[in-house]
């Protein structure tokens, strides 16, 4: 492990010589919680009384408080807030340090001190997100904070500036520019041929595909999320019946938009973070979940319980009532899991209202529904993407998918990211209720895409912890269809169980054995165990992106290891709908796969730690206690069987479109360039695979004449082997 700059350098230097003391987090644990109670969304009882800035809010804080606690309550301290946030930052450090030349270097380690308030402080300044209750903070002003309790200390200490040897000053250097020794050189090439080693197993699958000929239709055609867990789901139902062609796309289906319920004044956006929706659909409850009385009622006890005499009655009273629930969700887990399941969410029990109506937002930019057009814009986009402009099969799914949890302060993580960390149903549902409708579908012929009149779309979601499918607005199927949708219900309940089975092999206390019957119970049930720290592994072993036609991959097993986008290359001969694609599933992707790839190498430093002691910070972090820095990358219990590789991208394009559309966008290629991730692509001419190398793609053989196992199914490749299993080739009827 490299020497951490923010515990090393001169700032600890400062702390060691000055204040006679090692730094550490612990340090400036009132810090983190000003900054805590500043951002909070809804966890305190009381509130941080907001002004304009977040440093004209702690002057008032300061200013006016009776008790005036060090470090700053002091009048000395306090004035500083009074200045401008640069004058502030300037005036401390002039104090603190004697040589103008460390200011970058002392700011910089204060920033690397706290990564994870830092990091969230920058991402609301810099990439305009909105909380819900809006908390307006610069990243300047957590420096300045730090500076500020700095300073205080010096002053305490009676210190004159401080100041450091010439030797020290070339020790920073180095730690901020490590030099490789022979050791790193030998890891790296270690490192390498093990990333190889799973590599070149999909390179050779994916080189024995072979063009298939014009075939009709499929009558029953599904789109799943690109998501990883959705491979094998995908692999399953397409075993379990032949009708059924399966697509891959990123799970919000190109509907940008804001979800907003009729009682509430948040905005939840569910589309990717980078997109910046001017779109709102607005969800009411079909049924009424509580009247107005229960309403008030509820709210009376909230604020009842605050106080110190009633707040003691209503814990009495109501804990004893749930204590029984409690004993029997330890014990009997099961009884509570139709509460507690995704399927079960109120916002899945609502009407969603997407056409354009005359609401105003105060946000002039932002319409409360879609145009005709746009809807037709959408899905024709969205379409084109996955290479879906003809041959429509009769009914045509869209799955959202999502996650069932309990006792998880990270269940963010586990429903879809594409979505903003939310589930995709409210999504599938506008994609189908936009292309049912007859006036949408007029435009799409307008822009070439030809949808049959006993074409139907149905929106479902798919529970990836539970193993479990709800499909939305069934009163609405026509007659004719109902046939063929009691064949692929029937299809997906056994694909769900086979589903289960696979991905359970890593569970330690589902018995191998077990019928995958009997394991769909079992992880449906320990889904809602509140002891339970793992009740899924999500993107555990993610190590390529696949994006092309599904013949590419239809019949490989790659074990729940592959995000899987459909595309078709002969209906985009320039490449365009490839660079779009590479938009998104290079930072999304690569992102995941370097979030996992870092936790899990070292995890005390680029990880979260045991999930156990988790905190949730304000409703806007994670953390250990209420005092700690907000926690950065993922715990423990997400990460500790993933292989540490990074993401191949594998593209279905000849070398010349591919390398075109890698680099037509700057900052794509640097995740390529910079070796972050790595990106191949298999010509669809001749099933040649090219790899990307020094600016290239350069043709690629197997060193030796190498072949993947042939294997029946899906369970025959794994064969109750708890890790990850070398790919296979499934060859249906193979004795």
């Amino acid at each position: 492990r490299p020497s951490s700059r923010a515990f090393s350098g001169l700032r600890s230097k400062l702390y060691r010589e000055v204040f006679q003391k090692n730094l550490n987090e612990s340090e400036f644990s009132h810090i983190n919680r000003l900054i805590c109670i500043y951002l909070d969304q809804g966890i305190a009882t009381w509130r941080m009384p907001v002004k304009e800035t977040f440093f004209s809010t702690l002057y008032d804080l300061f200013h006016h408080s009776i008790l005036k606690q060090d470090p700053f309550g002091s009048p000395s301290m306090t004035k500083l807030f009074k200045l401008s946030v640069d004058e502030c930052i300037h005036e401390c450090l002039s104090q603190i340090l004697k040589d103008q030349n460390l200011f970058e270097s002392y700011i910089f380690e204060i920033i690397l001190g706290t990564p994870g308030w830092s990091a969230i402080i920058n991402q609301l300044e810099t990439k305009s997100i909105q909380l819900p209750t809006k908390r307006p903070i610069l990243l300047k002003e957590l420096i300045a904070l730090h500076l500020i309790h700095d300073l205080f200390q010096m002053k305490k200490k009676n210190h004159i500036p401080f100041t450091i040897e010439p030797s020290f000053s070339t020790l920073l250097e180095t730690l901020e520019k490590p030099q490789p020794t022979k050791l790193h050189d030998i890891k790296m090439i270690w490192h390498t041929a093990y990333e190889r080693s799973i590599y070149y197993q999909a390179l050779v699958g994916v080189s024995q595909f072979c063009s298939p000929s014009e075939k009709p239709p499929s009558k029953i055609q599904a789109l799943f999320c690109i998501d990883d867990r959705e491979c094998s789901i995908r692999r399953h139902l397409e075993s379990c019946n032949a009708n059924v062609e399966t697509f891959g796309t990123a799970g919000f289906f190109g509907m940008d938009f804001f979800l907003k319920f009729t009682e509430s004044s948040v905005l939840d956006q569910n589309c990717p973070i980078v997109l910046k929706p001017k779109h709102i659909i607005t969800a009411t409850p079909t049924e009424k979940l509580s009247s107005s009385d229960e309403r008030i009622s509820k709210a009376k006890m909230d604020r009842q319980s605050h106080s110190l005499f009633s707040g003691w009655y209503q814990s009495q009273k109501l804990g004893l009532i749930a204590i029984v629930d409690l004993v029997k969700s330890v014990f009997r887990p099961g009884h509570i899991a139709s509460k507690l399941s995704l399927l079960n969410r109120p916002e899945d029990s609502t009407t969603l209202e997407i056409f354009r109506s005359d609401k105003i937002h105060n946000d002039s930019i932002i319409n409360f529904g879609y145009t005709l057009e746009e809807l037709a814009d959408r899905i024709a986009g969205q379409l084109h993407s996955i290479g879906l402009t003809k041959s429509f099969g009769k009914l045509i799914v869209l799955y959202g998918h999502g996650s069932t949890n309990v006792n998880n302060p990270h269940f963010a993580a586990y429903d879809c990211g594409a979505c903003m960390g939310k589930p995709g149903s409210p999504n599938a549902r506008v994609f189908a209720a936009a292309a049912n409708t007859p006036s949408v579908r007029q435009l799409l012929r307008l822009k070439g895409i030809d949808l049959p009149d006993d074409t139907y779309f149905l929106a479902a979601i798919h529970d990836t912890t539970r193993d479990e499918v709800k499909y939305f607005e069934l009163e609405s199927i026509p007659r004719t269809h109902l046939g063929d949708f009691a064949e692929l219900k029937m299809s997906m309940e056994k694909a769900l169980e086979l589903n289960s089975k696979e991905r359970s092999r890593r569970f330690e206390l589902v018995p191998k054995k077990a019928s995958p019957v009997e394991t769909l119970a079992l992880v449906q049930s320990r889904s809602v165990t509140i002891f339970e720290p793992r009740p899924e592994l999500t993107h555990t072993g993610n190590c390529l992106a696949i994006i092309g036609r599904r013949d590419l991959t239809k019949n490989l097993f790659l074990d729940r290891r592959a995000f899987l986008n459909s595309y078709n290359p002969n209906t985009d001969p320039e490449g365009t709908i490839l660079e779009s694609i590479l938009s998104a599933v290079v930072p999304v992707c690569g992102g995941i796969n370097l979030t996992y790839l870092l936790s899990r190498l070292d995890n005390d430093v680029y990880g979260a730690g045991t999930k156990l002691p988790h905190n949730v910070l304000g409703l806007v972090g994670v953390g250990i206690g209420v005092g700690s820095d907000a926690l950065t990358g993922l715990p423990l219990q997400m990460v500790e069987v993933h292989e540490p590789v990074r993401l191949m991208i594998v593209v279905d394009q000849a070398p010349k479109i591919a390398l075109k559309a890698l680099k037509a966008n700057p900052r794509i290629y640097e995740w390529i360039r910079n070796e972050w991730i790595h990106f191949a692509c298999v010509d669809p001419l001749n099933s040649k695979c090219y790899i990307y190398q020094k600016g290239n793609l350069q043709n690629w053989t197997p060193d030796h004449n190498f072949d993947l196992k042939s294997v029946v199914s899906s369970e025959a490749a794994y064969a109750e082997e708890a890790f990850y299993v070398p790919f296979s080739k499934i060859i249906h009827g193979l004795t």
